[in-house]
């Protein structure tokens, strides 16, 4: 029986296709969440993300935690905790600076009596690169791990 650890994970199963003394560097396949539902002939969404996501397997630099040789399968695991804290890191926190940006122009123009969006908008754009800043200042990756190698040589 698996843990309840091993199911907090976001999980993948990948090929070496190269191995060092430290890293091992693993295929897996991209997927796109959209288009796998039955009604994905006829919708748009499904339709545009068959045009935006790129067919090429993605190459992941992970530690060698295992013996491993080039073709064997790997599963591989990331922390969903630290995946979700990352997706806000790069979508939500500018987000949240380019509305605190607007928001606080648009708070000086009332103050000065000044008419016009253009320093509301600028405000947004100010706060939208200091939310980019912020990201990029506190990003820290963390690279999976390997749970499990399969050898098929």
């Amino acid at each position: 029986m698996q843990s309840n650890s091993y199911s907090q994970n976001l999980n993948e199963i990948g090929r070496v296709v190269d191995v060092s003394d430290e890293y091992i560097w693993v295929e897996t396949q991209r997927k796109s969440a959209c288009g796998s539902c039955q009604n994905s002939a006829g919708c748009g969404t499904g339709s545009l993300s068959k045009l935006f996501v790129n067919d090429k397997p993605a190459l992941l630099k992970v530690p060698k935690t295992f013996e491993v040789k080039v073709g064997d399968h790997v599963h591989l695991s990331i922390d969903k905790q630290y995946f979700i804290q990352q997706i806000f890191l790069a979508y939500g926190l500018p987000l949240i600076g380019f509305f605190a940006g607007a928001v606080i122009f648009e708070g000086l123009t009332a103050s000065f009596l000044i008419q016009g969006e253009l320093l509301t908008i600028v405000g947004g754009i100010i706060g939208l690169f200091g939310g980019w800043w912020g990201s990029k200042k506190l990003y820290r990756p963390v690279l999976p791990k390997i749970v499990k190698v399969e050898n098929f040589n």
